[in-house]
């Protein structure tokens, strides 16, 4: 039993490797976000030059020049005519995940910022995707068991939008490892460990701040008086780091710089939680629909509403919400992926719950639909869809009827069960097999 454990956990990366690297280099398109390639000069120019040198300042720079970085042929797509303005130096954000991608282009022989291309910048950002399906379910293991960790991995191996945005270079892509890293420290009381990948946290981007009232509310659930110096023991050296590598780069431009950041038109408005839910996006402009994100909303706030209480992940869930529209300027995409992970193992475990308890096997159903839907759609678009309308209409309604009129007799139970169950089945296939095919030409039709 143990080794067919192993066996499907092994097989849930390996698919989650295969989505992530198919067309890996090529959707998102080449341009569709500067910040990747900024990203990795900043990296890039610290190793070479010792100084961070990157593109697309916020503002507060005193030295700036503009120059033509024709990275991946970017010029030639007609996206860009401008020349690019290089900023040094460079503050926007701490210089960790920089670090990953420019020292990995610095080993594939990149010496200067043409050499970037997407090709080799994103490649560890599909390790990483991989590496955040495998702690997606440890996490969901340590806190619900085997069958949700379960779930929780294959949905947030095959979600089209999670796999998508998982390719770019952006700091939140890090930020999860991190952060899951954390809320395991946190649930294991390991407030030494928690600490310090906080702090690798804070050299990766300042949004990791949400963390703090996360573990102040775990020190304080577990009434242990210790805990706090164990976690700013592990916390404090990073910072202190941190604060040198500015000082030694230059106060006054940090200071600068982060001053014209906070003065940024707050753009993504009054709508910033019901886009949130209801808009996925991978970029400022470009939207992805994904119906396991939006039945992951659903599992989140349902899980509050039935048990009267939240736990850990509610508490980092509803942390992030809170620094997401205080700190919100433009509404990118990237800016909502650490939602996911915690989103879909309530998710896995909702789902799980209906699965084998019968009065809550519609809500498996209705988690499930919504991707289904999504993922038919996408398949079989009109007027394909029409030869299938009747057996989608009447297939809903019937085991609809089924579950409400005939859940507790137990011959019915079991064929009830095994539909939802390949229900959920159709629901992930589907979805997987359009991402695996999402090259270029697809994507174009993506709005």
């Amino acid at each position: 039993m143990r080794q067919v454990r192993v066996f499907i956990v092994a097989g849930i990366l390996v698919a989650g490797f295969w989505l992530r690297y198919q067309h890996y280099d090529q959707v998102p398109l080449v341009g569709d976000s500067m910040d990747e390639y900024s990203f990795s000069w900043l990296g890039l120019s610290l190793i070479r030059l010792g100084v961070p040198v990157a593109a697309m300042g916020v503002g507060g720079y005193e030295n700036n020049i503009y120059r033509y970085i024709n990275v991946d042929r970017v010029f030639q797509t007609g996206r860009y005519a401008s020349p690019i303005k290089i900023n040094y130096p460079w503050f926007d954000h701490p210089p960790l995940l920089g670090l990953v991608t420019g020292g990995y282009a610095y080993m594939s022989g990149a010496r200067v910022f043409e050499d970037t291309s997407l090709f080799i910048i994103r490649k560890p950002m599909v390790i990483i995707g991989v590496a955040a399906i495998a702690l997606v379910m440890l996490l969901a293991y340590e806190f619900w068991g085997y069958w949700p960790a379960i779930l929780s991995g294959i949905i947030y191996a095959t979600s089209p939008l999670v796999v998508v945005s998982s390719r770019m270079v952006q700091a939140e892509n890090l930020l999860i490892i991190w952060f899951m890293l954390i809320l395991l420290g946190l649930k294991k009381q390991n407030w030494l460990l928690a600490g310090i990948i906080t702090s690798l946290a804070l050299w990766t981007k300042f949004s990791a701040v949400v963390i703090f009232p996360v573990v102040f509310w775990q020190i304080l659930n577990h009434n242990d008086k210790s805990a706090l110096k164990k976690f700013m023991w592990g916390v404090i050296p990073g910072i202190v780091l941190l604060g040198i590598y500015y000082g030694v780069q230059g106060f006054d431009t940090f200071w600068a710089v982060n001053a014209a950041n906070a003065g940024r038109e707050y753009a993504i408005g009054s709508m910033a939680l019901i886009e949130l839910i209801t808009k996925q996006r991978i970029t400022h402009t470009k939207f992805l629909t994904d119906g396991w994100i939006l039945s992951s909303w659903l599992a989140f706030f349902g899980t509050v509403l039935v048990n009267k209480k939240i736990n850990l992940l509610h508490v980092f869930g509803i942390a992030y919400l809170a620094v997401y529209i205080l700190f919100g300027n433009y509404p990118h995409g990237w800016y909502a992926t650490p939602f996911w992970p915690v989103l879909i193992i309530f998710l896995g475990k909702y789902i799980y719950d209906g699965i084998i308890e019968a009065e809550k096997r519609w809500q498996v159903i209705l988690v499930c639909l919504i991707p289904l839907g999504v993922g038919i759609n996408r398949l079989w678009t009109y007027p394909n869809f029409a030869n299938l309308a009747d057996a989608w209409r009447w297939g809903i309604f019937g085991l609809l009827m089924a579950v409400l009129l005939f859940n507790r007799i137990k011959l019915l139970n079991k064929v009830i069960i095994l539909t939802t169950i390949l229900l959920l089945v159709a629901a992930v296939v589907t979805n997987a097999i359009w991402v695996g095919q999402l090259d270029v030409s697809v994507w174009y039709k993506v709005y």
